[in-house]
């Protein structure tokens, strides 16, 4: 187990570690920048395609033999309102999947912090006790740490080969190098941690450094691992493939069919280019904000 901590006033610990918590993709802006670019690169090229489409159906068939065309505008609109519906479904699902992830996150930080903040409040008085009351805090707020890094490595996208060291933590420099070695090359770091927690706080409870009701923690640690492992499906399970490609094909049938659309129905070769830009673009950049928010993490 741990041993030999380095020592410094056991208050500031317990603040840094509650007052600086890991940023993840839920705690992040949004990137809107890309979003807005990817949405423009689709919508642009298709309002160059308006422009041109109106000069030839205009130019090229004065007679108005394809004239019939544009009494397909309301099959299209329909289409159109279809595609709105699903792409408001799919961004409202994946903006719940967003906050349920953020709240998961802060839900297990509190549960943790409460737990630290209720060991710290059970520790022995006894002057005599001094010592090890010292070391037990040091020890058990570093293990806290380590546990909430780990949660955090296991709930995100990462690779397999990612350590605790991939977010902040507190200083684990005097851990145990067998432990550590033990710890960092599992993947199980989560029930590890919990597990080298739950001995500290029973082996400190048999011996006198906490008081008895301090057995009471366990219960408020398991709570967090619950609350981790809901937070893991977000993760591990997408949004359904079969809806996302179904979506994807009805907004390409709609980037080509709307610019010849607006060619035939509109006046002006700048004002069906600029109705389809508009149009695409905000279709397009929805559709890119929902991928953005269903994978919180």
């Amino acid at each position: 187990m741990p041993k030999g901590w380095q020592s410094w006033h056991v208050v500031s610990i317990l603040s840094k570690w509650s007052c600086n918590p890991v940023k993840l993709g839920c705690g992040q802006r949004l990137r809107l920048g890309p979003v807005f670019a990817r949405a423009l690169s689709v919508s642009f090229p298709a309002s160059v395609l308006a422009s041109i489409a109106h000069v030839v159906y205009n130019h090229v068939f004065k007679d108005g033999t394809i004239y019939t065309i544009s009494n397909a505008t309301s099959v299209f609109s329909v289409f159109t309102m279809v595609l709105g519906f699903l792409l408001v479904f799919r961004t409202n699902y994946a903006y719940s999947r967003y906050w349920e992830g953020a709240g998961h996150v802060m839900q297990v930080r509190g549960e943790w912090f409460n737990a630290a903040r209720s060991l710290f409040a059970f520790c022995s008085k006894d002057p005599d006790r001094s010592q090890e009351v010292y070391d037990f805090k040091h020890g058990i707020i570093r293990l806290l740490s380590m546990l909430y890094c780990a949660a955090l490595e296991q709930i995100s996208e990462s690779d397999t080969e990612r350590s605790c060291h991939s977010f902040s933590m507190l200083d684990d420099s005097k851990m145990d190098e067998d432990c550590r070695s033990y710890l960092l090359n599992s993947d199980h770091k989560v029930e590890i941690l919990v597990h080298w927690i739950q001995v500290t706080i029973v082996q400190g409870t048999n011996s006198g450094v906490l008081a008895p009701p301090a057995v009471q923690v366990l219960t408020t640690l398991s709570s967090g691992v619950v609350i981790i492992m809901n937070a893991r499906k977000i993760n591990e399970l997408p949004f359904p493939h079969g809806y996302s490609q179904m979506l994807l094909a009805l907004l390409i049938i709609y980037s080509i069919g709307l610019p010849v659309t607006c060619a035939v129905v509109l006046s002006s070769w700048y004002s069906a280019a600029g109705v389809t830009c508009c149009s695409l673009f905000v279709m397009w950049a929805v559709a890119f904000i929902a991928i953005e928010l269903e994978m919180p993490f």
